[in-house]
């Protein structure tokens, strides 16, 4: 079941739909909440006369929240990583414990709705696509095993944020709650829609057409039962409460027309590949200068350069092109390990032939040093032979006379 607010010949109200018809069901989603009264909406409220879905105008599923939006920031392991760029003094390091914040939302913008950058104070807009999860009872002292049977449905929200703001003012509450910088909808999707627990569920941003954000919520580093379990602790989550569950990895607005996608990059695996570079160059050369094969070192340099960044190049670019993400590179499930083992496993070759060939040339230098010495001392053997043969011969002549 799908419950949404809309517009109709100048009204707005809440309805109930099966994803053709909108039935009438109250006259704004706070009131058709608290009717339910911790119900789910069944088949019984699809009576009356229905009006078709593209006749309305789609408002946000709660336009007006009574209570500000509760978010979860950095709750994707690539967002974390992302957000630790910024520095620690700009953001709060996830350290084992969910980050919550809340988000002002006076009005919540709907579908097809206008967004006002604030260009008069804000340098780029960031966009945030997260799963929202709305309360259908107040929940309090809820334990992770019930959590699922307070939650009424599942929307999407974009928390469209202000990163110069948030880095300024040192939190997010400013950066984050600017008019009309909250988007949801187009309705909330009942929880029955889906197999009981946590769902999983892709969740995508499109950008002028183009997909600039791609994930699922099986990513999310904290759940959403582990979540209203948490919260619902120390307070009581009314009912119609909005729970924003965090954003993967995102980008920049710089204006109006100019979208500029921000490159995030696993900062462990650079820094690991550049120390193992390194080393390799020390290695390398070491060999080098031992050995004086100056363009094979170089040669062998070269190719291990050329073989690590493409490995990570073909990776992002991958990652960038959507055929896979960088959650997935923390879940081992995409191409992009096998690159990066590729890499691992061809400069780990070259070492080893580097060390072999080594081997190989003292070994042929020993054996060359023994062979050579051999020839010597058979030389010498042969020339003192020769030599007492030659006084032998001398003296038989002598004693002949």
């Amino acid at each position: 079941m799908k419950l949404l607010s809309c517009e109709y010949k100048g009204e707005t109200f809440a309805a109930v739909s099966d994803g053709k018809l909108a039935y009438r069901a109250a006259e704004d989603m706070d009131s058709l909440i608290k009717a339910l009264d911790g119900r789910l909406p069944g088949a019984d409220m699809l009576c009356g006369k229905g009006v078709e879905l593209s006749e309305v105008k789609l408002l946000a599923p709660i336009p007006e929240p009574r209570q500000d939006v509760i978010c979860l920031g950095m709750n994707y392991m690539d967002h974390s990583a992302e957000a630790a760029r910024w520095g620690k003094d700009d953001f709060v390091k996830n350290a084992g414990k969910a980050v919550y914040f809340s988000k002002r939302a006076a009005y919540i913008v709907g579908p097809g709705g206008e967004i006002d950058p604030h260009f008069d104070i804000v340098e780029g807009l960031d966009y945030e696509a997260e799963l929202a999860v709305v309360l259908g009872k107040d929940a309090y002292k809820v334990t992770k095993e019930d959590a699922f049977g307070y939650v009424l449905g599942y929307s999407v929200l974009n928390d469209v944020s202000a990163r110069n703001l948030q880095k300024a003012h040192k939190q997010f509450y400013f950066g984050k709650s600017l008019d009309t910088h909250t988007t949801m909808g187009p309705w909330i999707v009942t929880r029955d829609e889906f197999a009981p627990g946590a769902p999983e569920l892709d969740i995508r941003c499109f950008v002028n057409g183009e997909k600039r954000q791609d994930s699922n919520t099986r990513y999310m580093i904290f759940g959403v039962a582990e979540v209203i379990s948490e919260l619902s602790k120390g307070m009581t989550l009314k009912a119609g409460t909005i729970i924003a569950m965090g954003t993967q990895v995102n980008g920049a607005i710089t204006d109006l027309s100019t979208l500029v996608l921000l490159a995030v990059v696993p900062f462990n695996l650079l820094k690991g590949v550049l120390v193992f570079l390194a080393a390799l160059m020390l290695l390398l050369f070491y060999f080098a200068r031992r050995r004086e094969h100056h363009v094979r070192a170089v040669m062998d340099l070269v190719l291990c350069i050329v073989c690590a960044a493409g490995g990570v190049a073909l990776y992002f670019v991958g990652m960038g092109a959507g055929y896979f993400t960088i959650q997935d590179f923390y879940a081992i499930r995409t191409p992009g390990w096998v690159g990066i083992g590729v890499v691992v496993i061809f400069n780990v070759w070259l070492i080893a032939r580097g060390f072999l060939a080594v081997n190989r040339r003292r070994t042929a230098e020993k054996n060359a040093n023994r062979a050579a010495n051999r020839a010597a001392n058979a030389a010498q053997q042969q020339r003192e032979a020769e030599q007492r043969q030659s006084a032998i011969d001398a003296n038989a002549d002598i004693e002949g006379k």
